[in-house]
């Protein structure tokens, strides 16, 4: 991407023509641009878009209310297309909704957030001295900033993987939330695929990248599965399963929910989170906020566990709070 967005970029998004990968790509750079995101932000119709997507939903909801009956082979590719283009609308929606709370939050004066913590040095990691400098002024900067305001800033990367809570309730919620992993950022290249199962059922996963399947699992008696490749760094992928049990046939997430999302951690934030874990293997609170910045929710929280054990406490779980307070809707993050 360009240093700005160019006037093609934004029609592109006006129009829906973006895919979900592309969205999140445009939030990073949206939540550092003010330029643009000022530029967007005057372009783009929020009311009209969300009525647009919630006129789409329903004109289409009729056409997969026999979801759970059986379902030819053929018809299972272009469903998922189908889903996957509502989940990029919706990815849309819930980017423009986070363009205009970064806007209005550049304009509202903010009450000073209390500082926890009454030094802004780096606290002390477990069993060894803090340095004087990690020899990277960004992780000295992050890190002095964690420990002065006893909180962390959520990436856009996680806004952009996260449907609306509304198109997360209704029927199926339990079945639908309990995919893993949903709405995160993973470093594992091979991770392992879990839903909630049922007695006797079978199983087949189908995985796509832009919306184009890439993977289909052989039928499966078990409720778990891993891919039989490496998945591609910093790419986005979406899932769904086909639950089959005596003659009925259910996919999910059930339409008109869109496919679980997930992205791989690109290469340079694993090169940067090794390169920390080597040269500093005693120092959790570093970990925790390179974890945060990447979107790695999970392991962020258990390095902040570590970090509590220390004796900074206090400090942990206020970072820990702003971590699971990114989590608005209440959805479990589906690590």
């Amino acid at each position: 991407m360009s240093a700005h967005l160019t006037e093609e970029e934004i029609d592109r998004l006006q129009a829906g023509r973006v895919s979900p990968a592309q969205v999140a790509a445009i939030g990073k750079h949206l939540s550092s641009c003010e330029v643009c995101a000022a530029r967007v932000s005057a372009f783009l119709d929020l009311p009209r878009m969300v009525s647009d997507v919630r006129i789409q939903l329903e004109a289409d909801e009729g056409a997969l209310a026999e979801v759970d009956e059986p379902v030819v082979e053929p018809v299972r590719r272009d469903r998922f297309r189908w889903v996957f283009a509502v989940a990029a609308a919706l990815a849309i929606v819930s980017l423009l909704m986070l363009i205009f709370t970064l806007q209005r939050a550049r304009t509202i004066t903010k009450a000073p957030v209390p500082v926890i913590a009454s030094d802004t040095t780096t606290a002390p990691p477990v069993g060894t001295q803090a340095p004087a400098s990690y020899g990277r002024s960004e992780w000295d900067r992050w890190v002095a900033d964690a420990v002065k305001t006893g909180r962390f800033e959520m990436p856009a990367m996680l806004a952009a993987l996260r449907p609306p809570a509304a198109q997360l309730r209704g029927e199926g919620e339990g079945d639908d939330q309990a995919l893993r992993p949903n709405g995160v950022v993973i470093h594992e290249l091979r991770p392992r695929f879990h839903w909630k199962g049922q007695p006797g059922a079978r199983y087949v996963v189908v995985l796509a990248l832009d919306g184009e399947p890439v993977v289909e699992s052989k039928e499966l008696d078990q409720p778990a599965w891993q891919p039989p490749f490496d998945l591609k760094r910093g790419r986005e992928y979406a899932w769904q399963v086909e639950l089959t049990a005596g003659d009925r046939r259910t996919t999910y997430p059930r339409p008109p929910r869109p496919p679980a999302r997930f992205r791989i951690l690109d290469g340079k934030a694993a090169a940067e989170i090794d390169e920390a874990r080597e040269r500093f293997p005693n120092d959790p609170l570093l970990h925790a906020v390179l974890f945060a910045r990447h979107g790695l929710t999970a392991d962020a929280e258990r390095s902040l566990a570590v970090y509590r054990k220390s004796g900074r406490a206090e400090l942990a779980d206020a970072l820990l709070r702003s971590i699971r307070g990114w989590n608005q809707a209440g959805v479990p993050w589906g690590e």
